[in-house]
């Protein structure tokens, strides 16, 4: 601890005052001592230096490198120690958006509408790459120096498979959807719209639609899902929403498509446009990647139905140009060792059910590696 408490620089970034903490880590300002830019700090403690949890900060780290997104908050570095790893985070002096309704008492519609928008923007590019954030909360988005709101801390997240359920309970309680709390296996997906329901109410309401100071009756009541619509008196269109948002069964939830033009944000003008990868360097890679042995060795182990000698054709053939791609990422990649290890990790997870988006993984790649040389 004392060690910790003396520590001042990391590689070019002076530390200042903590300015947050959660369940993974504490976070601290630091400004460039080169460039004066100030940036958060998240400091995730190694632990006992488990595998499971070692596996967790690389996950973590590998999906924000993923999420460039104007409304998710940015990761610029990524430096570690034996017993550290410091994710060097855009900064943003706004503060959370609890803050905002508390000082508020509660957010008139038309700017809740605003930052639920912001919201639903960012999540729907994560839900696009099928990652669940499964914390969302009012203290986990962040308003910029313009009021403009981000989605941070991707300690819980992770990507969910095509045709696959999640099965971890995780988040707050108070935020958490029936189905979560309930330990079945669920959709993240429809999870986080839950979740981002939870956080409309909050915004809209000034408090939260389930609370309780004892958890087990706290629990009780997010698992019935009876939300009091009478006594914050929401306009027809906000309840509308909140009805669509909260309910209790999740085939039955708004998928976030749908809740990005839902009539409540269009009569406010506002618009959440569709995500995308049009924005990104879409210039794919032509010349032929010169395979190392590990590499070699992942493909394999992932692509087993193929003999060495189709999966040597298959990355020589634009039909499969996804395989091609993972392989010039796993073979120029640059960084710590975390983010090469956690990329490997990602790239070799995704492929399998996501190679009929291999255009759409491609430049995800290349973004990467662009974002990652800078």
């Amino acid at each position: 601890m004392e060690e910790r408490l003396r520590k001042t620089h990391i590689g070019p970034w002076r530390l200042g005052r903590t300015v947050g903490k959660g369940a993974s880590g504490r976070v601290r300002l630091a400004k460039h001592s080169g460039t004066g830019q100030l940036s958060a700090i998240k400091i995730i403690s190694k632990g006992c230096g488990s595998k499971g949890f070692v596996s967790h900060i690389e996950r973590e780290v590998v999906l924000m490198k993923a999420l460039f997104h104007p409304c998710i908050v940015k990761l610029y570095d990524v430096w570690e120690n034996k017993s550290q790893v410091f994710l060097v985070l855009e900064y943003l002096e706004g503060g959370e958006l609890f803050d905002l309704v508390a000082r508020l008492q509660k957010v008139p519609e038309h700017q809740a509408v605003s930052l639920f928008s912001q919201i639903l923007s960012g999540l729907s590019f994560c839900h696009l790459l099928r990652i669940c954030h499964r914390d969302l909360k009012l203290e986990n988005i962040l308003l910029d120096g313009s009021g403009n709101a981000k989605i941070v801390d991707f300690g819980m997240a992770i990507r969910q498979p095509i045709g696959r359920l999640l099965r971890s309970s995780c988040g707050s309680p108070h935020y958490a959807a029936p189905e979560v709390i309930s330990g079945k296996t669920y959709d993240g997906l429809k999870a986080d719209m839950w979740s981002s329901g939870i956080i409309l109410f909050g915004l809209l309401a000034g408090y939260l639609p389930f609370d309780d100071s004892n958890i087990t009756r706290l629990l009780q009541k997010v698992r019935r899902g009876t939300v009091d619509f009478m006594k914050p008196r929401f306009s027809f269109l906000a309840e509308h929403l909140l009805r669509e948002l909260l309910q209790v069964e999740p085939e039955y939830r708004i998928l976030i498509n749908k809740a990005s033009s839902h009539p409540l944000l269009l009569q406010h003008g506002v618009r959440v446009p569709a995500p995308s990868f049009d924005s990104l360097n879409t210039r794919l890679w032509d010349n032929l990647v010169k395979l190392e042995g590990s590499i070699v060795r992942s493909l394999k182990a992932l692509f087993v139905e193929l003999s060495d000698e189709e999966l040597m054709r298959s990355l020589t053939n634009t039909k499969y140009v996804c395989r091609r791609h993972i392989s010039t990422a796993l073979l120029t990649i640059t960084g710590s060792l975390v983010e090469r290890k956690s990329f490997t990790i990602f790239c070799l997870h995704i492929v399998k059910d996501m190679l009929i988006h291999s255009k759409c993984i491609a430049i995800l790649l290349k973004r990467f590696l662009s974002h990652s040389a800078q």
